[in-house]
C-alpha cells in the first residue's frame, strides 16, 4: 500500500530526531596542516554525489578539478534505489579509491532507504562467516548489496593493473555508514557513509591482505552492538578518520 509508506517513513524520522544527544568522547585538537591533509578526501566524498556519466569522465566541477592525478576505472548507480559509486586509482597516494554517494533527500528513494531502520542479517555471500547476531539496518544493507560485487571486481582490477598499495574508502552520511557502524544500540537519523563502512567490512573479509584506509564524513548509527564489535575487530588495523561537520 504505497500511500502508507511515506507517512510511516516520516513517523520514523520524527521519532529518531527527538532522541536525546549521546555523550561524545573528548576531542583532540589537530594542526591546520593535518586538517588540510584531509581536504582531498572531502573532495572525493563530494564526487560521490556526481552522476556516473560525469564521474566516468572525471568532470564533476571543483571537486574533480581539485584532484588531477585520479583515474576512474568503474562507476555505477542511478542516484535513487542504487546510490552512485565509483572506483579508481589515485596516483598521489598509490591507492584505490572507493567513493559512495551520500544522502540526497531530494531523491525520495534515498530518503526511504535511510528511514528503513529494521535490522537485518548481513548477506552471507558478501560477508562470509559473520554471525547472525550481527545486524545492520535494512536500508543500508540493501543499498550496499546492490553494487558490492561490481565494486569488488573494480577494486581487484585496479590493484592488478596499477601499483596501488592500499584501498581508501570515503563517503558522506549514507555513503559513510557503509564504512562506520558504532556501538550504539538505537538508530540515529544521519546517512551517507553507511555504504563505505559495509564496503570496508566486505573488503576486509574477501581481501584480508589488503591495507584499508577509511575517511568518512558524518557519523550514523547503522547496526547493533554485535556488528559494532565485529567492525572493531575486523578493521582494528585499518587507518580510519571520521570527520564531523
Amino acid at each position: 500500500m504505497p500511500s502508507l509508506r511515506l507517512p510511516l517513513a516520516f513517523f520514523a524520522f520524527s521519532q529518531v530526531i527527538s532522541a536525546v544527544p549521546i555523550q561524545r568522547d573528548e576531542v583532540s585538537v589537530i594542526s591546520l596542516a593535518e586538517i588540510n591533509s584531509y581536504r582531498i578526501y572531502a573532495q572525493f566524498a563530494r564526487v560521490g554525489y556526481c552522476p556516473s556519466w560525469k564521474t566516468e569522465n572525471w568532470s564533476c566541477g571543483e571537486a574533480s578539478n581539485d584532484i588531477l592525478d585520479f583515474t576512474p576505472y568503474a562507476v555505477g548507480g542511478d542516484g535513487g534505489a542504487t546510490p552512485y559509486w565509483y572506483v579508481g586509482y589515485h596516483a598521489g597516494s598509490h591507492s584505490v579509491i572507493v567513493g559512495n554517494q551520500g544522502s540526497d533527500f531530494e531523491q525520495l528513494e534515498a530518503f526511504l532507504t535511510n528511514a528503513n531502520f529494521f535490522q537485518n542479517n548481513l548477506n552471507s555471500t558478501l560477508f562470509p562467516g559473520v554471525s547472525t547476531e550481527a545486524k545492520a539496518h535494512g536500508g543500508f544493507v540493501d543499498a550496499q548489496a546492490t553494487s558490492a560485487d561490481a565494486k569488488l571486481a573494480a577494486v581487484q582490477s585496479v590493484m592488478a593493473s596499477s601499483v596501488a598499495k592500499s584501498i581508501t574508502l570515503t563517503g558522506h552520511s549514507l555513503g559513510r555508514v557503509l564504512y562506520y557502524i558504532t556501538n550504539e544500540l538505537e538508530p540515529h537519523f544521519i546517512t551517507g557513509g553507511a555504504i563505505s563502512l559495509l564496503d570496508a567490512l566486505h573488503f576486509s573479509l574477501i581481501l584480508p591482505s589488503a591495507s584499508l584506509k577509511v575517511v568518512t564524513h558524518g557519523l550514523p548509527r547503522v547496526g547493533n552492538k554485535e556488528l559494532a564489535n565485529l567492525i572493531h575487530s575486523m578493521l582494528c588495523y585499518a587507518s580510519s578518520m571520521r570527520v564531523d561537520v
